[in-house]
């Protein structure tokens, strides 16, 4: 009896001991030393029992405390490890829902060269200690009773820590903020917890109330009726670096779309930054924001067949929809989640001729050679109105392939070791200018009334490396990609373009300006769109004066935002009001009331 008390002290005490370094080199993944002084104490403890509660679970499936710290070290290593690389490379995170498109992750990473700095190094030192540790425990074995009082000890603080002190959006808009509050181990550990809920209903969502909306709505626009042809472009890494550094250059790498007369320009806030095209592409084909889901990759957590989206609502109308990206169909299940989102037709890398690429950039095609793909399955498409998409992939990182030569703009800034990144990245900005121009000259001549959209879908990785941090939000102007939209029949002259607008917003922006009949969902969106054009992935919002505001906060958008959030999470979760074709149009009867109340009209016209 006594020998296995000895034991089992001996184990929680290497334990406690091994628990800390692998608690250490996950925080040491995300950022070194210097950056955990503002970790509450709390959430560091919370970070470190974590860990130790993980040890003591392998314990009590194996029995084996050598055996347990083994595989704890080699699960925190890897995770450490991958955290790094992943951050190094797309500027995001690594997130366990990752592992659900390894193939895409492996397929992205292999044009990035990886270093051993020193960060990793200390990791993997911590990893050797560890490994040694576990060989001198080889002749101990290990008490099921005690691991067990241990672990279910452990699992009580893990429960109450995890549902009461670690707030349930802890990431939110930005990991930064979040890891400088709770620490890296923390933020995984919640949304790992949190990757089984695809969809969280807003705290002011009430069923019956969004059914009697949907039911009652009028529509504000009953006499739009046009048909253009539709094309939505989400273009890879399109960026101005303007947004946060002054870019002095030898020529400007936006010149023609900036010069482009008869469109449509300005800001688009995209829910990520330096990666996450998964997440900016989900919002742009359905409307819907990510603000009420925790995941990072809605094709694989959000069920999207049959549902409603901006593809399906112009089917409704009577267009023949197309999808396309230039990569294979498996990068973030697409081949599954483009017919799922109602496409008709869609086209993936072995559709395309052989690609065409610009110097030694031999990994990502040309968006001209992708432009033309679109044309040629343009004229194939049959006489119906047309909606298209198109996902591109020249400007994807890394941007350390051209020769000195092979650079077509070049800074006048010295970015340090970033400044040949960033006269590469403004190569492919000016190689998608070009690009563009393939399309609006070839649309101009086109008999058809045609409407194009193109935005970015995040920032180049290294924008946070080079911002001049007095520029403003940073975490605001991180997530502004650009956006244009150009028509060969619409006078757009007249039209005034939304200086900032979020990503999910632009499938009503745009049908308001093509004059496209919209559902009761897409009316909600565009009306809350004119006051509040921005509305973020973090729970905040940006009225037309540039008011910040958090939702739920009293004031006089509440209404508005709380009635868009409850669609949006009722279209999310597929609630029969929202499917059955009911809401489309509702011209009958008096506006309906909000969540909170008040007439929406009466809100909307109030403003």
């Amino acid at each position: 009896m006594k020998a296995n008390i000895k034991t089992a002290l001996l184990c929680i005490i290497i334990f406690a001991v091994s628990a800390l370094y692998q608690f250490l080199a996950l925080e040491l993944s995300y950022c070194d030393y210097t950056e955990w002084i503002g970790i509450e104490p709390v959430n560091f403890a919370v970070g470190y029992l974590t860990i130790l509660f993980l040890s003591f679970v392998l314990l009590l499936i194996c029995n084996r405390p050598w055996l347990a710290l083994l595989m704890s070290t080699i699960i925190t290593t890897a995770t450490a490890l991958a955290n790094y690389y992943i951050l190094e490379t797309r500027g995001a995170p690594f997130s366990f829902v990752q592992l659900e498109n390894i193939t895409t992750a492996l397929h992205v990473i292999s044009s990035y060269r990886f270093e051993l700095t020193p960060r990793v190094q200390e990791i993997l030192i911590i990893a050797v200690m560890l490994l040694i540790a576990s060989v001198l425990l080889r002749t101990k074995k290990g008490s099921r009773l005690y691991s067990g009082i241990v672990t279910m000890v452990l699992g009580v603080i893990m429960v109450y820590s995890y549902n009461t002190i670690i707030p349930t959006n802890v990431v939110g808009w930005s990991w930064d903020a979040s890891v400088s509050k709770y620490g890296y181990t923390t933020c995984l550990t919640k949304c790992t917890l949190q990757s089984t809920v695809s969809v969280v209903p807003p705290e002011t969502y009430n069923e019956s109330t969004m059914r009697q909306y949907v039911a009652e709505y009028k529509t504000v626009s009953p006499e739009a009726n046009s048909t253009p042809d539709i094309i939505f472009i989400l273009n890879e890494s399109w960026y101005d670096l303007n947004q946060v550094t002054d870019v002095k250059a030898n020529k400007n790498a936006f010149s023609y779309i900036y010069s482009l007369e008869n469109s449509l320009q300005g800001s688009c806030v995209v829910p990520g930054a330096g990666g996450g095209t998964n997440v900016s592409e989900y919002e742009y084909l359905t409307g819907n924001t990510l603000s009420l889901s925790p995941n990072c990759n809605p094709f694989n957590t959000i069920d999207i067949s049959h549902g409603n989206s901006f593809v399906t609502h112009l089917e409704s109308l009577g267009y023949y929809s197309l999808a396309t990206h230039t990569e294979e169909g498996a990068n973030y299940s697409r081949d599954m989640a483009f017919p799922a989102l109602g496409f008709d037709t869609v086209h993936f890398r072995e559709d395309y001729s052989k690609p065409d690429w610009y110097g030694h950039r031999f990994y990502y095609p040309t968006d001209t050679w992708a432009f033309r793909h679109l044309i040629q399955w343009y004229e194939e498409m049959n006489d119906a109105p047309r909606v298209m998409y198109l996902l591109t992939i020249q400007n994807h990182g890394g941007y350390e392939s051209l020769k000195e030569s092979e650079y077509l703009v070049q800074t006048k800034n010295d970015y340090g070791e970033y400044t040949n990144q960033v006269n590469e990245f403004l190569t492919c900005m000016s190689l998608t200018d070009k690009g563009f121009k393939t399309l609006v000259d070839y649309f101009s001549q086109v008999e058809r009334d045609v409407i194009i959209c193109m935005v970015g879908d995040h920032a180049p990785i290294f924008s946070l490396d080079i911002a001049e941090k007095d520029k403003g939000d940073m975490e605001l102007l991180l997530r502004s990609v650009p956006y244009v939209i150009w028509s060969n029949h619409i006078n757009l002259r007249d039209e005034t373009a939304e200086e900032n607008i979020s990503l999910h917003f632009m499938p009503a922006y745009v049908m308001d300006v093509a004059n496209v009949r919209m559902n009761t969902y897409f009316e909600t969106a565009n009306e809350l769109r004119k006051n509040v054009p921005v509305l973020t992935s973090y729970n905040v919002y940006i009225d037309n004066e540039g008011n910040y505001y958090r939702v739920g906060e009293e004031c006089i958008y509440k209404d508005q935002v709380d009635c868009y959030l409850g669609l949006a999470y009722a279209n999310m979760k597929k609630q029969d009001f929202m499917m059955d074709g009911s809401y489309t149009n509702k011209t009958e009867s008096a506006a309906a009331t909000t969540p909170s109340g008040m007439s929406y009209k009466e809100t909307a016209i109030s403003q």
